[in-house]
């Protein structure tokens, strides 16, 4: 079972690969399938598709990668 980690209690460090759950009011809640990144160029930070680089919203919580 993944152990997911609220945003509003802890964020990741600056460029971690990370698994993010994403809560949209328009399609719902979902875990994300690909791998997000965390980048802390100002605060709070903002999460990106670690591939894409596309900016990611709605995110809630978040889990380590497994790789």
């Amino acid at each position: 079972m993944i152990e997911w980690l609220d945003i509003k209690d802890k964020l990741p460090k600056h460029m971690q690969k990370i698994k993010v759950y994403i809560e949209n009011p328009y399609f719902g809640s979902f875990e994300r399938p690909e791998k997000a990144v965390f980048l802390r160029f100002e605060n709070p930070g903002e999460f990106y598709d670690s591939e894409e680089q596309i900016h990611l919203d709605y995110v809630t919580k978040w889990c380590p990668s497994d790789d």
